[in-house]
């Protein structure tokens, strides 16, 4: 058995409950994901800094998209056009873009400019940004089912870690370290995984706040990595 006490490689953060955040502020709902992309950009300067090898953010679900309002979504859709002003960073801070997502629910403009993203991005090597976008976990097995039948693999005698291999990014992501998820409910104080990167997650450490997304510092990002730098996380070898 290994004790392991260094810093995360993989980090997940799930900025949840943030349309509440505009609402406290008297904002018009689609600024609070303005304000989810401003803040990205500034997490992947504090991880890019503290040599994190990979950093993934939900960014939508697809619960999210399918029933979400129409014109909050349609916002969102513009939005999301928008992480193709995240290229200058991503260059400079030599960091590989990557997309988890159903691609299949976005608009045609949308899924050529992300893979594009992804292109530009596919030589970096310093960190790796996963967003996961039109995610769910579910929807992740469900497409990696769909790729096994449609290579017309023999399903009956797979094992668990041919499967994985169809998951979204399987083989270029480490599995999870931490996940950090901002806002617990105040009137229950409930705390949950939100069903990211579930397959991966068997040793990692959560992080629940009651902060919003917005309002996440780098100061906090300092905390959870010395929080996480405490536990002894135990690795069967």
């Amino acid at each position: 058995m290994n004790l392991d006490t260094q810093k995360p490689k993989h980090i997940a953060i799930t900025p949840d409950w943030n349309r509440r955040w505009a609402k406290e502020k008297w904002l018009p709902v689609i600024m609070w994901h303005y304000a989810w992309y401003e803040k990205i950009k500034e997490v992947i300067g504090w991880a890019n800094d503290r040599v994190i090898e990979c950093l993934t953010i939900w960014g939508l679900s697809k619960t999210n998209v399918l029933e979400r309002d129409e014109n909050e979504i349609s916002g969102i859709i513009q939005l999301v056009n928008e992480l193709e002003n995240l290229l200058p960073l991503l260059q400079e801070k030599n960091t590989k873009f990557i997309n988890i997502w159903d691609i299949t629910i976005f608009p045609d403009d949308t899924r050529k400019l992300l893979m594009n993203i992804e292109k530009k991005t596919k030589n970096n090597e310093w960190m790796k940004l996963a967003i996961a976008l039109g995610y769910s976990w579910l929807d992740e097995i469900v497409r990696a089912h769909k790729k096994i039948n449609n290579a017309w693999l023999d399903s009956e005698n797979m094992d668990e870690q041919e499967f994985k291999k169809y998951l979204d990014w399987w083989l270029d992501l480490p599995d999870l370290d931490l996940n950090i998820r901002t806002w617990i409910h105040n009137w229950t104080n409930c705390t949950r995984h939100s069903w990211i990167h579930l397959a991966r997650s068997t040793h990692a450490e959560y992080l629940n706040h009651k902060n919003l997304w917005p309002d996440y510092t780098e100061k906090q990002f300092d905390i959870d990595l010395e929080e996480f730098s405490k536990t002894k996380r135990t690795k069967w070898k």
